[in-house]
């Protein structure tokens, strides 16, 4: 009598619940490697759109100290910073950086930090280089070259 009474529930629950310890799931089929790639990426997308949005000197300071160090860590961010116009956020940063600033030292940090991930995201990467050298045709990047030069 009980049984007849239980086999209907019995049925349910073993085609809800697996016979296995714990169910497989797709992320867990994700290597810690891929994890920590996919992690550095998405935060070199976060601090692009955040330098976009800094207006003052100390906020750009750090976004930009955030970007060269993710930089420096995977050569995937590379590519994110570029198709995230990671190089026209850049040069728009030089162009309208305030030398009368206070204080002048931070700006001079903000410049030296640009330039270090400008030298970041070009070393050893020749699409970052090719996209460089051909677009510099824009204004922005021939304002970078007379400045530099």
């Amino acid at each position: 009598m009980f049984r007849t009474l239980l086999t209907p529930l019995s049925s349910r629950f073993s085609a809800t619940f697996p016979n296995t310890p714990h169910a497989v799931n797709e992320e867990d089929d994700v290597s810690p490697e891929d994890f920590a790639r996919d992690v550095l990426i998405e935060l070199m997308r976060n601090s692009i759109a955040r330098l976009k949005d800094a207006q003052d000197v100390a906020a750009r300071l750090e976004v930009l100290e955030e970007i060269l160090r993710v930089a420096q860590q995977a050569t995937s961010t590379k590519d994110v910073f570029r198709e995230m116009d990671g190089f026209l956020v850049l040069i728009n940063l030089f162009t309208t950086v305030d030398m009368g600033e206070p204080p002048v030292e931070q700006v001079l940090e903000q410049l030296r930090l640009a330039f270090a991930i400008l030298s970041a995201v070009l070393k050893q990467h020749a699409i970052n280089m090719d996209y460089f050298r051909v677009s510099r045709h824009r204004d922005g990047y021939l304002y970078l070259l007379f400045m530099v030069t």
